[in-house]
């Protein structure tokens, strides 16, 4: 049974999250559930892994591989509200990222120089979104 990306979208804007590495050479995306079935339909549509997160009834899907991440967000982005600023920089991000796993080996000064500043675009978001949520 495929979900409409609708669904993926809210549940991904509520529960999700994308991780850029300080080092500029990891990235991945997560979606925590107490719900194990809904994690294995998301892994059956987009790929990734599914395991038990931290001591509580949690359950952790991630994805890493470039490809997948960037079929995810790309399926999710018209439909996301919260997380869209994040995701519109991470697929930017993932223009100038190798395809396959998300670890990516050394890169030129140049392309070191626009993924920090584009992870600093998301780091800058996030701050921005709890600033608003404190007030």
């Amino acid at each position: 049974m495929t979900i409409d990306n609708r669904y993926w979208a809210g549940l991904f804007d509520g529960e999700g999250s994308i991780h850029v590495a300080k080092d500029l050479r990891h990235m991945y995306v997560t979606l925590t559930q107490k719900e194990l079935p809904i994690l294995f339909m998301l892994k059956n549509q987009f790929g990734g892994t599914v395991k038990k997160y931290g001591k509580q009834t949690c359950h952790k899907w991630q994805i890493v591989a470039a490809d997948s991440v960037e079929l995810f967000l790309k399926s999710v982005a018209p439909h996301s509200i919260i997380k869209a600023v994040e995701i519109q920089v991470t697929l930017e991000l993932l223009k100038g990222w190798g395809r396959g796993r998300g670890y990516q080996p050394k890169m030129k000064v140049e392309e070191e120089a626009r993924r920090q500043a584009l992870r600093d675009r998301l780091m800058a978001d996030r701050a921005d979104d709890k600033q608003v949520v404190n007030q």
